[in-house]
């Protein structure tokens, strides 16, 4: 009878411990209970949230766009410039030693100059056949072989001296005299400087006028124009070689811009 009383008071006894028996398990199991009902309510808060905006468009932000042009005027600092060899000969072996030996002469007097290998590079290479379409037929008379390199010239007082070299070396082709800078990176820094603090006069000055108060910059965007090559002197002759003189050349100067555009949050 005891034992059966004892099972019919723990049957019907309450699930919830009795703070001076089991302290730690009332704790937690309290602590427990108040995370979800605050879990719910923010669940519930969230759902009446949503309900409230549908069929409503979002806020859009207020925002206005200011451009900004910089330029900063730079010197060339490096030139290059294309010379070849183009020789012609009934035997094809006879046209590619002829004009191997004289591109090889070529570059050993521009090394010679202080020109050193790495800013010499090999840019063409060519070997074909010359045809004769006399008669309704197609016939090889001659066979070319073309080749040419590019020439970085880093001490721009040697640009004249290379051309020099390049006439007497029998070269037959030189193209593409180019001045530009090296390295145009903290020019172009300096010039988006230039654009954006033109972009953030001209917001200030309208903000003055209108009233108009400016919280923060939402978008930034930047076109930069880092410089092209500037071309000095372009020509190619076949009786180039032998005691030419190199022309003077002219380096001019290089226009480095930036265009910026500021987005401003109004407000």
């Amino acid at each position: 009878m005891a034992l059966l009383k004892n099972s019919c008071d723990g049957a019907g006894g309450s699930f919830w411990p009795h703070w001076k028996e089991n302290r730690l398990f009332a704790l937690l199991l309290s602590i427990l209970i108040v995370y979800v009902l605050v879990l719910l309510s923010i669940v519930i808060k969230n759902e009446f949230i949503k309900t409230d905006t549908i069929g409503k468009a979002p806020a859009e932000r207020r925002t206005v766009s200011f451009d900004g042009t910089g330029k900063v005027v730079g010197s060339p600092d490096i030139a290059t410039v294309d010379v070849g060899m183009t020789t012609q000969d009934v035997n094809v072996q006879n046209a590619l030693k002829t004009n191997n030996d004289k591109m090889n002469s070529l570059i050993a007097s521009l090394k010679a100059l202080g020109i050193p290998a790495a800013d010499i590079q090999t840019q063409r290479f060519n070997v074909y056949p010359n045809y004769d379409y006399s008669n309704s037929k197609q016939t090889i008379i001659s066979y070319t072989a073309d080749q040419s390199v590019t020439v970085k010239i880093r001490k721009l007082d040697m640009v004249s001296s290379v051309l020099d070299a390049a006439g007497k070396g029998g070269a037959n082709q030189v193209s593409g005299l180019n001045f530009t800078i090296d390295d145009p990176e903290a020019l172009q820094a300096q010039a988006r400087e230039k654009a954006i603090a033109d972009a953030v006069a001209k917001a200030d000055s309208l903000g003055k006028e209108l009233g108009i108060k400016f919280v923060k910059i939402v978008n930034f965007t930047e076109n930069a124009n880092t410089p092209e090559p500037v071309p000095s002197m372009s020509y190619a002759t076949p009786g180039m070689g032998g005691g030419s003189v190199a022309p003077s050349v002219e380096t001019g100067s290089l226009d480095i811009t930036s265009d910026v555009t500021l987005t401003f949050e109004i407000q």
